[in-house]
């Protein structure tokens, strides 16, 4: 594991400890449950790394179409992007520090601005440690993506 310099890991502890819990303020439609926007975590994050002179880049590394079958043995298409962060404070920084996520497909253009959105989200998320109430992943049944043609 790559260490971060110190710069950059004091500039985000600085921002940890100053990042409040998120509000699910917004509803997902479909599934009918609450939830903290990537607005949201942007309104919240931009500020306190702006104080603390910590600068997050968010980088595009490549995508592809991945085919799965559902579990009625449909075809459906997913959106896998790669993304690389860099953190940086000053002269000092720390990256790519690479993440991937995967979106439907059938968004169409959407679909790439949703998993970049994703992604940044969760990659803050897990960076500054913020808490949003979110019990869904510890109380809810999970399911799984079919597996790949």
């Amino acid at each position: 594991m790559s260490e971060y310099p110190e710069a950059v890991s004091n500039a985000i502890a600085a921002v940890m400890g100053d990042i409040p819990k998120l509000a699910r303020e917004e509803t997902n439609k479909h599934a009918n449950y609450k939830f903290a926007s990537i607005d949201d975590f942007l309104d919240a994050v931009r500020p306190l790394c702006a104080k603390h002179s910590l600068v997050i880049e968010q980088d595009e590394i490549s995508f592809d179409i991945v085919q799965t079958m559902d579990k009625y043995g449909k075809p459906s298409d997913w959106l896998r992007m790669a993304f690389g962060y860099t953190v940086a404070v000053g002269g000092s920084s720390r990256g790519p520090i690479k993440r991937s996520i995967m979106v439907r497909a059938d968004m169409g253009s959407q679909a790439f601005g949703a998993a970049q959105s994703y992604s940044l989200k969760q990659f803050m998320r897990s960076l500054f440690q913020i808490s949003t109430g979110d019990d869904e992943s510890d109380t809810s049944e999970q399911s799984s993506i079919a597996g790949t043609v």
